[in-house]
């Protein structure tokens, strides 16, 4: 039986037309933060704001030159991570960031709205799943859960929902939550996904996964606030 859960929902409708994306080339992406003029047309409703703060062409501002990478010198920890989670990090492989990690890392620790678009395979799930696991240490008292295995784990006062649209999004960022990894060689955070065939977890998660309609399907305590 799933314990009765709280999770908290901010919904600030379409962007202004104004700001539509334009196409993008590969590497090109938009972060989206609260501070644009047209924040007024969405704070009306007595929501959260988001408005277009920068659309950023990397082929502009680079020379023309297609990259990938943030600049050399940005280290994970300048971004504001923790040392802990920056080892997991580069044990894992990714000892530079991507351009859209850089960018957006900052804005989501700071607790700024943004919504991230960028071409498949340019790092936007490690852009909100590495500050997420990061904020999440931070509210629980400063350290990460430790060993995911561990059933003697107290979880933190919040469990994180990541929403993907099928299955298959859902067990790739369980797989990628669960490669950023301690000194022990444990995953740094509990993850679990609740999609498919998969019931409820035993142990509660510091990240739960799934797609849009499995929560409501096996929580009969589940609590909706901020819409």
């Amino acid at each position: 039986m799933p314990p009765n859960l709280r999770f908290s929902s901010n919904y600030a409708g379409p962007l202004p037309s104004s700001q539509q994306l334009q196409r993008r080339r590969h590497h090109e992406f938009i972060a989206v933060q609260p501070g644009d003029k047209d924040d007024h047309r969405l704070s009306r409703r007595g929501v959260r704001s988001l408005a277009t703060a920068a659309a950023v062409s990397t082929a502009a501002n680079r020379g023309g030159v297609e990259t990938f990478f943030a600049d050399e010198g940005v280290s994970w920890t300048a971004l504001g991570l923790s040392d802990t989670i920056s080892q997991a990090l580069s044990s894992a492989g990714f000892n530079r960031q991507s351009l859209v990690q850089a960018e957006s890392i900052p804005s989501i620790l700071s607790g700024k709205d943004s919504i991230i678009a960028a071409e498949t395979g340019s790092g936007k799930t490690h852009s909100y799943l590495v500050p997420l696991i990061h904020k999440l240490s931070a509210s629980s008292g400063g350290a990460v859960s430790g060993s995911a295995s561990d059933k003697g784990f107290k979880p933190s006062r919040e469990v994180s929902l990541v929403l993907c649209p099928n299955v298959l999004l859902c067990e790739q960022v369980v797989r990628m939550a669960n490669g950023l990894r301690d000194d022990n060689g444990d995953p740094l955070i509990k993850v679990a996904a609740v999609c498919g065939r998969q019931g409820w977890p035993v142990y509660q998660p510091d990240i739960l996964v799934s797609t849009p309609a499995a929560p409501t399907s096996c929580c009969s305590g589940l609590f909706v606030s901020g819409c």
